[in-house]
């Protein structure tokens, strides 16, 4: 008995010592200084670590309580990373289908990069006549030119990051609709690089889901819902599919009832491979929008690019919807999609996830996530190096 109350001592007294380690260790990870801070918004921000004068700088700044200044100036140090690699990389995933941010420099990515550097109200994004490309006549490091934007190749960005050129200061801002000769423009929603990725082939059902999903944070998922009307599914749904009508009503309607409402936006746009090319033909309906009519030949026929919100109501309607709840095209659309109260609060998680290094899932996640919408927002300033300025910050010693 006496050996055995030793062994349970020794045990007792190990797992205290553990706690005491494990404690000692948590309490120094909580309690980083600023250097550390510093350091490591530093490295976040830019994926490379700060020079000694760079790191001082932000020291002070966080010893003065101003971190997110320390992180502005992390962002805008002229030996920094923030736009060419981290903010590059972050937008990436957003312009191809598989969500993938290993991909190569785009006009879609460009034109965040560069409202993000000119502060630029990003709520903008999704539908100005906006764009950025190369400076006229900027030429590689060996002399040769960089290639015109064209609306038929990537050159212009390839040539952009084959050589490593910076893009904080080699990006300008140009009227969209002048560049590419189309009639309608939604900011990053009618680049050549979202139009290759979400209109070629298909529907044109494919571009309203991952605009949901990039800047709503919604996939169509999570807004199915079978109370809306049908009134707008389109004469391609089957309404028995295998023979059973109750399918269709209880799970295809969930998703076409609110989605075919919306895409009727994206009616006059295409993609073709053959050319390269984005194609936009106002006031002429693409004709994927109307094939298999055979389907079912009561359904609904698109005949415009309007598109009504019939997700304002019911469970949807917790995305906050503030704007119209009609409107014809991609524009509209887009402005109709930042009205809400998703959009911030979606970009925000983007921001503090990428920031933090880990999904924004405890309470303590949901509430910075909510402080940094409400910043991010407010006044409709929508910087979004602000943002992640503000998310470097709340994360950082973390």
């Amino acid at each position: 008995m006496h050996i055995l109350s030793r062994l349970n001592a020794s045990v007792a007294l190990g797992q205290l010592l553990l706690c005491i380690v494990l404690v000692c260790a948590a309490s120094v990870e909580a309690q980083a200084g600023p250097r550390e801070q510093a350091y490591q918004m530093f490295n976040r921000l830019n994926g490379v670590p700060p020079t000694a004068a760079a790191l001082d700088q932000m020291v002070v700044l966080i010893e003065a309580g101003k971190s997110k200044e320390a992180a502005m100036a992390a962002i805008e140090d002229p030996g920094a990373y923030f736009y060419n690699l981290n903010l590059k990389t972050w937008v990436g995933a957003w312009t191809n289908s598989d969500k993938t941010p290993r991909v190569g420099l785009n006009d879609y990515t460009a034109t965040v990069v560069g409202m993000a550097r000119d502060d630029v109200p990003f709520d903008q994004a999704l539908y100005a006549d906006i764009i950025y490309v190369a400076k006229p006549g900027l030429m590689d490091s060996k002399g040769v030119a960089i290639p015109a934007y064209s609306v038929s190749n990537n050159d212009q960005y390839v040539a952009l990051e084959k050589d490593r050129i910076n893009l904080k200061v080699n990006l300008v801002q140009q009227p969209q609709m002048s560049l590419t000769g189309l009639a309608e423009s939604a900011g990053v929603l009618t680049t050549r690089a979202f139009g290759a990725a979400y209109y070629s082939d298909g529907t044109n059902r494919r571009a309203l889901r991952f605009t949901l999903l990039t800047f709503l944070c919604n996939d169509l998922e999570q807004m199915h819902d079978t109370t809306r009307p049908d009134r707008h599914v389109r004469r391609d749904v089957t309404r028995d599919p295998g023979g059973d009508p109750s399918v269709y009503k209880n799970k295809c309607v969930g998703c076409h009832s609110g989605m075919d409402a919306l895409a009727g936006a994206f009616a006059f746009f295409n993609y073709s491979v053959d050319k390269n090319q984005l194609l936009h033909t106002p006031g002429l309906v693409q004709g994927k929008y109307n094939q298999n009519t055979t389907e079912y030949p009561n359904g609904f026929k698109t005949i415009d690019s309007s598109w009504e919100n019939l997700w304002v109501d019911g469970p949807n309607s917790r995305i906050g919807w503030k704007g119209a709840t009609q409107g014809k095209g991609v524009s509209e659309l887009g402005k109709m999609m930042t009205q809400t109260d998703a959009f911030p609060t979606c970009m925000a998680k983007r921001a503090y996830e990428q920031m933090c290094l880990h999904p924004a899932s405890s309470d303590d996640d949901l509430t910075a996530v909510s402080n940094l919408a409400k910043d991010f927002s407010a006044g409709g300033k929508f910087s979004l190096k602000g943002l992640f300025a503000g998310a470097a910050a709340v994360c950082a010693g973390k």
